[in-house]
């Protein structure tokens, strides 16, 4: 097969530096053509955004007048502050903070769109995600068994919480993640899995009977009259999104593909892994991902030697014929032989605005000769008390809105941590304008240069502690810390209480192996790390960069797998579930220790998100409880897809008539004279029978 077909352009956002203005001013400037990476496709897109450099000096970050989705009579408070107001349902409206000046978003760009039937102002770059955040959203979705009240808690495929129900009749779509989502002129979204809305949902009431509702109810329940005398409704309040009923009205291709190198990721470990395999210019290289850009976490890092680096690497890539790049494509199989299944997103990102012309999804079926997967890392939350609350999110998280989108989500940060990368980000953070009030961390011993460096910082660190509480109704205010004994099997009688309205959890980090075991890999358990990493593999599979646990630095992991001396039942190990440490507790109780029956028995690790945050801890706390260490519990191997995948991108154009190819005998039309009643054998329509 030639060379993969004919590429599209696709945006690729470089640097560039802006004069410094005044403090409110519009950012307006000449518009021009990018490098580009030749991707499959048809025709342009547009103009690509740009991403604009850090000025010296940090201009005032607090939005002066009233932001979008303001009222325009808001009162102001001391230093920039806005007084918090309420909203239906009680949400406590954060307060709208301008984008930092390092946010890779096209601030002369505005993009009205509408969520739960409200209108707000995002810019050309955010995501669903990062516009909410700065207009002040904190409720966008509820929990799938008990309704609880869900913020924004990721920044990827690893998200949670914020499910919604994107467009509206025959192009609706259920269960898209917020932090995936484009903004685009024109969208529409509302939360999903609530009744009449997110802000006040009357399903909440089950949360006041989460001690009825234990796991595995629904096994010793509903036994009379009969099951489907319940589900109608039990299906009712428990579920997510609503598939449209209407047809489709949009299509879909699968296509073929051969390549000698097949790189997924285009991270830096991706990266140099594409500018290595292709520097030869003999063999075909196919460069995937699946965000809008490439660049994984270096499109949040504002230092300039790093997207430097980044516009080189594109531009030596761009320069190479043996190079397809293919952005908005997620990889979600991995199967025998190097083949691969990817969904490539072709105009999701442009909304109802998209050309008939084009499909909206493209199934790749990839053959590869060798495989590099530079997948990355997965942060990890803590289980704590009431840990579920809207304004808690990962520190990871916190990172990529505040340093790639330019959003704060609160004027009160806090780090919740057990290793050291937290630290390290808080110090990023506070260097380019987030300041992080307090780290708070399980650990009794920290590296003395961390601890100096964030004390020159000004943040105020309490080590061997734990949050046990926090408050705010329904959106983060305070928390609540607690001294931990030496060994950490409890807790000391000491308490203190912290204003928090932002609280970024760093549990440690879990390898994205989710392909590497699909293809069939072993894992070994890094004790240092508490985390599982690629141990061997009969195919052709390299692993690169984090994915394979080279962090870059080391972590310190302290693991603390459940939070003692403190009631298990409001401590969420699977947010999306709601699958509580007591949960664990119970199955283990009913010896249900095999984590095959553990992940059936509490559904840890069964939504869609197939407990990408949420699986370690599961099987941490399960060692615990049983006895026995982690590696001797194992780890469920992971299945496709890796991210939910539309049905119509299977069924492509093989619809209606064109669903199965028919052939006729020669005599078909004498048979249906005869009134035959005809069927498929083996693809031809021969006669069953004749009725008489």
């Amino acid at each position: 097969m030639s060379l993969l077909r004919p590429a599209q352009r696709r945006r690729i956002p470089l640097r560039r530096r802006v004069p410094r203005r005044a403090p409110g001013g519009a950012g307006r400037g000449g518009r021009r053509d990018l490098v580009r990476l030749p991707v499959p496709a048809r025709k342009p897109e547009g103009r690509a955004l740009r991403a604009l450099a850090s000025p010296l000096r940090l201009w005032p970050v607090v939005q002066r007048g009233p932001g979008p989705g303001e009222p325009r009579d808001c009162r102001r408070l001391p230093h920039g502050r806005r007084e918090a107001a309420a909203r239906p349902g009680g949400a406590r409206v954060k307060p709208t903070i301008q984008r930092l000046p390092h946010a890779r978003v096209d601030l002369s760009a505005p993009i009205e769109f509408t969520f739960d039937g409200r209108r707000y102002t995002g810019y050309a770059g955010d995501t669903l995600a990062s516009a909410l955040l700065a207009n002040g959203v904190a409720v966008v979705g509820r929990s799938f068994k008990f309704h609880r009240p869900r913020g924004i808690f990721a920044a990827g495929p690893e998200e949670t919480g914020a499910f919604v129900q994107l467009g509206e009749g025959a192009r609706a779509e259920p269960n898209a993640r917020a932090t995936l989502v484009p903004l685009y002129p024109g969208l529409s979204a509302r939360g999903q899995n609530a009744w009449p809305g997110v802000r006040r949902d009357f399903w909440g009431v089950l949360d006041r009977f989460r001690a009825l509702l234990p796991a595995a109810f629904y096994y010793k329940t509903f036994q009379w009259p009969s099951w489907h005398f319940w589900e109608p409704l039990v299906r009712r309040a428990a579920g997510l999104g609503r598939a449209p009923t209407a047809p489709d009205p949009q299509w879909y291709v699968k296509e073929n593909a051969h390549a000698e190198v097949v790189v997924v990721g285009a991270g830096r470990s991706g990266l140099r892994a594409a500018l290595e395999a292709s520097a030869s210019g003999d063999d075909r290289v196919l460069l995937i991902d699946e965000q809008e850009f490439p660049g994984g976490s270096l499109l949040a890092s504002p230092n300039p030697a790093d997207r430097a680096w980044l516009d080189e690497a594109l531009a030596t890539l761009a320069a190479r014929d043996n190079v397809t790049l293919l952005t908005r494509t997620t990889v979600n199989g991995y199967y025998d032989h190097n083949v691969l299944a990817a969904l490539e997103r072709c105009t999701d990102h442009l909304g109802p605005a998209a050309p008939a012309t084009r499909p909206r999804q493209r199934l790749w079926r990839l053959f590869a000769g060798r495989v590099v997967l530079a997948t990355g890392a997965l942060e990890r939350p803590l289980v704590f008390p009431d840990n579920d609350r809207p304004g808690i999110m990962l520190a990871s998280a916190l990172c990529e809105y505040a340093l790639r989108y330019g959003v704060v989500p609160g004027a009160e940060l806090a780090l919740y941590s057990n290793n050291d990368s937290a630290w390290r980000r808080a110090l990023a953070l506070t260097a380019h304008g987030v300041p992080v009030a307090h780290i708070v961390d399980v650990r009794r011993e920290v590296d003395d240069a961390l601890r100096q460096a964030a004390a020159r910082a000004g943040i105020v660190q309490h080590l061997g502690h734990a949050v046990v509480e926090t408050r705010g109704d329904p959106a983060l205010d305070g928390i609540t810390l607690q001294a931990l004994a030496p060994d950490g099997s409890g807790l000391l009688a000491s308490r203190k209480s912290l204003p928090c309205d932002v609280l970024a959890l760093a549990g440690g980090w879990t390898p994205t192996v989710h392909l590497y075991s699909q293809a069939g890999g072993r894992l070994h358990w890094r004790e240092a790390d508490s985390c599982f990493v690629p141990a061997g593999c009969a195919q052709a599979v390299t692993v690169v960069g984090r994915a394979v646990g080279d962090f870059g630095e080391a972590l310190n992991t302290g693991p603390l797998w459940v939070t003692p001396g403190v009631a298990s039942n409001r401590q969420w190990v699977d947010f999306q579930y709601d699958v509580t440490a007591a949960d664990i507790e119970l199955a283990v109780r009913e010896n249900y220790r095999s984590v095959e029956h553990l992940k059936r028995y509490t559904t840890a690790g069964m939504s869609i998100d197939q407990g990408k945050t949420s699986n370690v801890n599961a099987l941490g706390l399960l060692a615990e409880l049983s006895g026995r260490p982690v590696p001797e519990v194992g780890t469920t191997r992971f299945r496709p897809p890796y991210h939910p995948a539309t049905l119509g991108a299977f069924g492509g154009l093989e619809m209606g008539a064109l669903y199965q190819p028919f052939r006729r005998l020669p005599a078909h039309e004498s048979h249906l004279a005869l009134g035959a009643a005809l069927e498929d054998y083996g693809g031809w329509q021969r006669p069953a029978y004749y009725p008489r």
